[in-house]
C-alpha cells in the first residue's frame, strides 16, 4: 500500500549488490522513465565483471509504468502476479547478462520498445498467440535455450508485433488473397494482401469497433483508420490506388 514517488534517477537502483524488491497495491510515479537499473558503477571500484547488480522484483496487485535497464555483468529476475500491469520496455539495448521474466495469465505488459529476455514463462499463451502481451508493433524477444516452454514458437501479441527467438524475424502469418478473408480466424487475421475491393475481416469482429492499418509491401505505414463496420474498401475507404497492400488490425476496442 501507500505511495512512492521518485524525482530523479530509477525508482531502483542495484549496483553491487542483490537486490530483492516487492511492490503490492503501492501508487508509484517515476519521473525519469526508469524503474529499474541494474548495473555496476565506478563508484565503488571499476567493473571488473563480478560486480554488477543482482535484481530479484516482484510486482503483485501492482500497476507500473517505466523501463528496465540491465548491463552486461548484471541479471534482472522479475515476476508479474495478480493482475499487474507493467508498461516499458525490458533490456532494449540487448545488454544484461541475464533477464527472466514470469507472468501469470492475469498480468499484462504493455511493450514500448523492442525488448530482450533471457528465460520468459508466460501464463498468458493460448495457441500462437501471448494475448497479455501488448506489442504495439514492438518484438519482445526470448532465448530459446532457456525458454523451454515456448518450444522456439512464434507468438502474436496484441496490437501487433511478436514474442520469438532471438534471431528471428515477426512473421506469425502469412500474406493471403482478399477471398480467403472469410475463413480465417481471429487468431490468426493479422495482415492480408488485396489487389483491388474489399477486405472482410472475421465473423468474430462484427460489431467491434477496430483500428486498422495500411502498409504498403515494404512495410511503410500509409494510414490509419477506426472501422465499426466488418469490411473495408481498400481504395474508397483509404483513399489509395490500385494495387498491393497489407491490412492489419492494430487493435479491437
Amino acid at each position: 500500500g501507500g505511495s512512492f514517488t521518485v524525482t530523479s534517477g530509477p525508482m531502483f537502483f542495484v549496483t553491487h549488490t542483490e537486490g530483492a524488491l516487492t511492490l503490492k497495491n503501492v501508487t508509484a510515479s517515476i519521473t525519469s522513465g526508469i524503474l529499474i537499473k541494474a548495473a555496476a558503477t565506478s563508484r565503488w571500484g571499476t567493473q571488473d565483471g563480478t560486480n554488477g547488480g543482482h535484481v530479484n522484483f516482484t510486482a503483485d496487485s501492482q500497476t507500473l509504468v517505466g523501463n528496465v535497464l540491465v548491463d552486461s555483468i548484471s541479471y534482472d529476475t522479475m515476476t508479474l502476479k495478480n493482475s499487474s500491469f507493467l508498461t516499458g520496455h525490458i533490456d532494449s539495448a540487448n545488454k544484461a547478462k541475464s533477464v527472466v521474466l514470469t507472468m501469470d495469465a492475469t498480468s499484462k505488459w504493455i511493450v514500448t520498445a523492442d525488448s530482450h529476455i533471457g528465460k520468459m514463462v508466460d501464463a498468458g499463451i493460448s495457441g500462437t498467440t501471448a494475448s497479455n502481451i501488448t506489442g504495439n508493433n514492438h518484438n519482445v524477444y526470448y532465448d530459446s535455450s532457456l525458454s523451454t516452454s515456448l518450444g522456439g514458437k512464434t507468438y502474436a501479441l496484441t496490437s501487433g508485433g511478436c514474442l520469438l527467438p532471438e534471431g528471428k524475424t515477426c512473421s506469425v502469418t502469412g500474406v493471403m488473397e482478399n477471398d480467403q478473408a472469410r475463413a480465417i480466424s481471429s487468431a490468426s487475421l493479422l495482415s492480408l494482401m488485396t489487389a483491388t475491393g474489399h477486405v472482410v475481416f472475421s465473423p468474430l469482429y462484427s460489431g467491434k469497433t477496430k483500428i486498422v492499418c495500411l502498409y504498403n509491401l515494404v512495410g511503410k505505414q500509409l494510414s490509419v483508420k477506426t472501422f465499426k463496420k466488418n469490411e473495408v474498401n481498400v481504395r474508397a475507404d483509404f483513399g489509395v490506388s490500385d494495387g498491393a497492400y497489407i491490412v492489419k488490425i492494430l487493435g479491437i476496442k
